[in-house]
């Protein structure tokens, strides 16, 4: 007769973190998914030529340098691209910009007519969109309000450079009420019954709220009147989402008020011992 097997051997204990790492030889669209989450430290090669080895340490760590470029990525890669573009490119777009007035260069445009100030504002339309990619990704939206004073409303809309900010921002805050809107629309209550469904409604109501008291700040309120002066035309689709906005909200926020009333109740008959189901029903 076979001998006996004896029982299976335990499981070996889980990883501590810092055994968790993995080395990726390859293309950075070819990583695993899911690389990203604990971080990155890559190493990419940018030049095809031979690093010499002799010429000692020194030599070696400055050949190294120039063959190599690498770096940390923290978060995954759209918070490193919204970081590369607002903390790397911005500023040093921008300081060129400004060392280009001070030395009386003709090439400066201050009203961002030329190439350069026009590549700045797609620069900076850019980087809002990846800051917005990356709040619906994490279910917070944050509108891009530009740091402007706006004291007087007809002064300001005779200021054409004010008024491309303003519109930049405009431009951005349409697609991000209708992205939200959308990402609302989609979700349907998780479970069922009453308790679900007021679940639903309350993180519905949460999420528009958002939207909206970013929207009825006073500067953004100015920052619309300033627009409405001067007849833009990127006001009539920004008021068609804003319209949508607030009735999405106020549904949503009626729904709350009333089923919140009734929650208790719902609770009793869903939790509750037979006592207290007995008294909550008619």
């Amino acid at each position: 007769p076979s001998p006996k097997k004896g029982p299976p051997p335990p499981p070996p204990p889980p990883l501590e973190p810092a055994e968790l790492l993995q080395l990726h030889v390859c293309e950075p669209a070819d990583l695993p998914e899911g690389a990203y989450e604990g971080g990155v430290a890559y190493f990419a090669r940018v030049s095809v030529e031979p690093v010499p080895s002799a010429g000692g340490d020194e030599a070696a760590a400055e050949a190294i340098s120039l063959a190599f470029d690498w770096g940390v990525l923290k978060g995954g890669p759209l918070p490193t691209l919204a970081a590369l573009v607002s903390e790397v490119y911005a500023p040093l777009l921008g300081g060129s910009n400004a060392r280009s007035a001070g030395d009386g260069d003709d090439s400066y445009d201050p009203d961002g007519a030329g190439s350069s100030g026009e590549f700045v504002s797609n620069l900076d339309k850019f980087g809002m969109q990846v800051s917005h990619a990356i709040q619906l990704l994490q279910g917070d939206v944050r509108l891009h309000v530009p740091q402007v004073a706006i004291d007087d409303v007809l002064a300001a809309a005779g200021d054409s450079r004010l008024i491309a900010q303003l519109e930049v921002a405009l431009e951005d805050w349409t697609p991000a009420i209708a992205a939200t809107l959308d990402a609302q629309m989609a979700k349907r209550p998780i479970g069922r019954g009453p308790l679900a469904e007021i679940d639903f409604w309350r993180a519905r109501a949460a999420a528009l709220s958002t939207l909206c008291e970013q929207l009825q700040t006073p500067n953004s309120r100015r920052m619309v009147e300033v627009l409405e002066r001067c007849d833009s035309q990127l006001l009539p689709a920004f008021h068609t989402q804003y319209s949508e906005l607030e009735k999405r909200y106020v549904e949503a926020k009626d729904n709350v008020k009333f089923l919140t009333t009734l929650e208790r109740h719902f609770k009793n008959l869903s939790n509750g011992a037979l006592p207290q189901i007995l008294e909550t029903l008619p």
